[in-house]
């Protein structure tokens, strides 16, 4: 193999052994913490709820330990058995410009890791979430959050992938600047966007009915130059 392979897959393995050796002591950790409150926070949690999230914390780290893996094994799909490559010659067999085969193999490659980590996302959801009492989401809302999603990053995604590997073709050596520009303007554009139009897809918000709370955060606000409608 190439040296740059041994060099991928070394960083792939390290990489990987740090994060479940961290997810391991995550676990250990928690184990020993969970007997008692912590002392600067003795008199103010108690110790039910302070076991409680220790008992969480540890849920979300071992399931984090087989999603770790599962990652780099997909990881090496993708890449040493050829995964990518497959994926790019189905496009090509469309006789589609180079421009759109390259935005068919991102967005599809995306949406199949998506649905491969789905089961890691399910499992999280009602089965950690529910068994904690933190889940107030139902299967068909779920599934329902589950194709806006899909839907709104296919609309928002879509043109900044297009837009970037047009550059890549046509804009000369100094592509990945305009690139970074487009990027950078695409990221504070979604910062403002995201509050206005793109949460309320997925939450629902109303105003803040603990007044007192309300005009204390309302006073944080104007304190540090905010206004919030």
């Amino acid at each position: 193999m190439h040296w740059f392979t041994w060099l991928f897959l070394f960083a792939l393995i390290a990489g990987t052994a740090w994060r479940v050796y961290l997810s391991s002591r995550q676990n250990g950790a928690m184990a020993q913490a969970r007997a008692a409150v912590p002392t600067p926070f003795d008199t103010s949690i108690d110790l039910s709820d302070h076991q409680k999230a220790c008992d969480y914390t540890a849920a979300n780290s071992r399931i984090a330990i087989p999603d770790t893996l599962f990652d780099a094994a997909l990881l090496v799909g993708w890449t040493l058995l050829g995964g990518f490559a497959l994926l790019d010659g189905l496009w090509r067999g469309l006789g589609w410009s180079p421009l759109w085969t390259g935005v068919g193999v991102i967005v599809s490659a995306l949406i199949i890791m998506s649905a491969l980590s789905l089961p890691f996302s399910i499992y999280r959801t009602f089965v950690i979430e529910e068994k904690f009492g933190f889940n107030k989401m139902t299967p068909k809302m779920y599934v329902v959050d589950l194709i806006k999603n899909f839907l709104v990053s296919i609309v928002l995604g879509t043109p900044l992938i297009a837009v970037v590997l047009w550059l890549m073709e046509s804009a000369g050596s100094f592509w990945w600047l305009y690139a970074w520009l487009v990027w950078t303007g695409f990221s504070l554009a979604i910062t403002w966007a995201y509050p206005a139009f793109i949460a309320p897809l997925f939450n629902k918000f109303s105003p803040l009915s603990d007044a007192t709370l309300k005009t204390r955060i309302e006073a944080l606000l104007s304190r540090c130059g905010f206004r919030s409608s």
